[in-house]
């Protein structure tokens, strides 16, 4: 099949790292110092974190800051 991306969103804070999906809301949680390939997705175990990310990640897209270094 045709190779294609998934729209998403990412934040970092620190060695974490949230992605959400666009198409149907998933997420992903990486812990970066100890998983740098993105190869686990924690989520499950950390989901008081993702969620305070997402909602941060929320926060940042309706004030209009979709890159980096944006509203600093």
């Amino acid at each position: 099949g045709a190779w294609r991306t998934t729209p998403a969103g990412t934040i970092t804070a620190g060695d974490w790292k949230l992605l959400e999906f666009f198409e149907d809301g998933r997420l992903e949680l990486y812990q970066l110092r100890d998983d740098p390939g993105e190869t686990r997705n924690i989520v499950s175990a950390n989901a008081e974190r993702a969620a305070a990310m997402k909602v941060f990640l929320a926060e940042s897209r309706a004030r209009g800051y979709t890159r980096p270094g944006a509203g600093k």
